[in-house]
């Protein structure tokens, strides 16, 4: 297991995350909780680094899915943007898997009723 440790502030988004094979471009090694990579979320030309914690066994491995929280590094670059379903892509050194948002737990990152949808990332 890992040294992961919460940050000191709730989590932003809780996600679902499937990760490609190894052999498919996948990661080389199981995720584990404290991982910190970058997510294409929609916006243009850019990238968001979130931290992971995996709640149930700490880990997720090439080709599984699972349930994750998600800390952003800097979530006001996506105030008012997300909502429950809402797919997004995980980089790697590559594109190594996709996710869907379950709850948009902070709420300065909830979208209201009247904004129009942000466009989703594309597959992986």
């Amino acid at each position: 297991m890992t040294d992961f440790r919460r940050p000191d502030r709730d989590p932003d988004l809780e996600v679902e995350i499937s990760l490609l094979q190894t052999e498919q471009g996948g990661p080389k090694h199981p995720m584990l909780s404290g991982t910190r990579v970058p997510h294409d979320f929609g916006l243009p030309d850019e990238l968001n680094d979130g931290m992971y914690e995996f709640p149930h066994e700490g880990v997720l491995h090439p080709g599984a899915t699972g349930r994750a929280f998600v800390w952003l590094l800097a979530p006001e670059r996506n105030s008012g943007r997300f909502t429950p379903g809402l797919e997004f892509k995980i980089w790697n050194g590559g594109w190594v898997g996709k996710g869907r948002i379950l709850q948009v737990l902070n709420h300065q990152l909830k979208r209201n009723a009247e904004q129009s949808a942000p466009a989703d990332a594309t597959e992986p």
